[in-house]
Formats: structure tokens, sequence, C-alpha cells
């Protein structure tokens, strides 16, 4: 005879969680800006209140784990009016937008994840935030996911827009700032070759002097986001 003794005020039993296409899609996952990731979804008339927005910190496929990024519910309180049946409204945890042709958050939509880091990738999925019924149980036991996508946050080259020297003995350098940016890599094109100059670890720091330099010679420079 087996004995189970179970101790404690209660158990969870994980629900049956089964992706359907029909009911939640996301595609077409491209990076618009070194810190946004924009991806499409088609999501039915749901059998749930809030649509959770779930992704990897590297891709699934890679031994990623999926967490929720943040979460809508279905019907908006707050949407703002873009244009002609076009709304935008942030997630509760205001770190990704929807765009919705209506007031709620249903049919084709845009997602944009604006708390991406560029160079890093990412994997997405779409969660009903309810479960659904199951027909095999007669209860509502079932989590409907998406499909998974992968997308990578592309590196955005910040706009040097100030290169002087007052001396002939220092350059000095200035560039735009990248929201987002771990910091930024300057290079120098010097005897035919561009070597590394610099590295600036602050993504608010978007100035540097270039001390090793001679009088009367020319150089280039430019400068890429550190990651």
């Amino acid at each position: 005879m087996t004995l189970w003794i179970c101790l404690g005020t209660g158990f969870t039993v994980n629900a049956a969680q089964r992706e359907d296409t029909k009911l939640l899609k996301i595609y077409d996952g491209k990076s618009i800006e070194a810190s946004q990731i924009q991806f499409k979804a088609e999501v039915a008339t749901p059998d749930s209140n809030r649509i959770d927005i779930y992704r990897s910190e590297k891709p699934v496929s890679q031994g990623g784990k999926l967490e929720k990024l943040d979460s809508f519910r279905v019907i908006g309180d707050f949407w703002e009016v873009l244009g002609d049946n076009l709304y935008m409204n942030y997630g509760d945890n205001f770190k990704v937008q929807c765009y919705s042709h209506d007031t709620c958050v249903e049919g084709n939509l845009t997602f944009v994840d604006t708390t991406a880091k560029a160079g890093h990738q990412y994997s997405y999925r779409l969660v009903y935030g309810d479960m659904v019924y199951d027909p095999d149980s007669g209860e509502y036991s079932v989590e409907i996911v998406s499909n998974i996508i992968d997308v990578k946050a592309n590196l955005q080259t910040p706009e040097l827009y100030k290169c002087y020297s007052t001396d002939n003995k220092t350059v000095n350098l200035s560039w735009s700032y990248i929201a987002q940016a771990d910091g930024y890599r300057v290079y120098r094109y010097d005897n035919g070759k561009w070597s590394f100059l610099k590295n600036v670890k602050k993504r608010n720091v978007i100035t540097t002097t270039d001390k090793n330099v001679q009088a009367g010679k020319t150089y280039q420079y430019r400068v890429l986001e550190r990651v």
C-alpha cells in the first residue's frame, strides 16, 4: 500500500497549454529603432479579459525562458486617438504599446516593445490571460498561446555632429544620444585603417576628446553603440 501525504494549505495544478494560431498569431517582427521591436498580431475575439505579452532575453531555441513583459485588458480604458480608426494604448507595465483600429485589443494589431536593448535578440509570444473552456475536462483549464517569433534589436549608429580641434593638439567629438544604449564605442581612421579609440560606458555621455593626434594630419571618426 502506498500512502501519499500532502502538507500545506493547497496545491496548484498547471493548466494545459495549447498553441492555436487561429486565435493568437504573431508575425512580421522587426527592429524599428535600436531600443524598440515591433511585431504584428492577429487576435480573435478572446474568451479572456486579458492578453499577455511574454518575452525571453535570448531566443527560446537557445535556452531563453519566456517571462511576462506586459499585459493588456481586452477593452482598454485610456486609448490615445492617433487618426481615423487608429488608437494606441500602453500595457499595465508601460513597456509595450498596442496599436489598434478600435478601442480594444483584438483583430489586427501592432505591438511595440519599447524596452529592448540594441544588439540583443528576443523571443516573443502572446498568451490569453484567462483560461478558456476545455471540452475534454468540461472546465476552464486550457491556456491558449500563440506561436513564437525571434527578433533582434539592431544597433543604431549615433550621428556624429561635431568634430573639431581648437589647438591642433586634440580633437573634440560630440554625437547624438541613443536611448537604451549601454554606452558608445569610438573609432578613428588613420594610416589606411580603422582602429578602436575609446569605450564610453554611459549612455548620457555623448562627448569625448582624442588627445593622441598630430598637427597637420587629417583623421576620420565614427561612433557606434556599445552593447
